[in-house]
């Protein structure tokens, strides 16, 4: 369900704010990102629940619900749906700050 799609990712923090970008999963690997950052990674399927590390590094300037760190890892879970999901997890370098991702499929690639 999650291979061979570009998602919409809505990200929101605990410290209040938020974001989106495009993110797909392929080959138990995550591509993506938005106009400040590009994410990568890697993520396991087990029964119907996702486990994503992702690496998150700014390409540009800008504003980000993540602050002012210019790189950082995610560790991120969530259950499957076939149209949308919900991950939740934090920032591994500052686990304090939980991060909520919404994801939509945009279409089939």
């Amino acid at each position: 369900m999650l291979e061979k799609a570009l998602w919409l990712v809505k990200f929101t923090s605990s410290a209040g704010g938020y974001g989106s970008g495009v993110i797909s999963f392929a080959n138990s690997r995550v591509f993506g990102g938005d106009s400040t950052y590009y994410y990568s990674g890697s993520y396991q399927v087990r029964d119907n629940e996702i486990i994503a590390t992702i690496h998150v590094k700014q390409h540009s300037e800008g504003i980000s619900i993540f602050g002012s760190y210019p790189e950082f890892d995610l560790e991120m879970t969530g259950n499957i749906q076939q149209l949308s999901s919900v991950l939740i997890g934090y920032v591994k370098q500052m686990p304090q700050m939980r991060i909520t991702a919404s994801i939509s499929k945009l279409e089939d690639i």
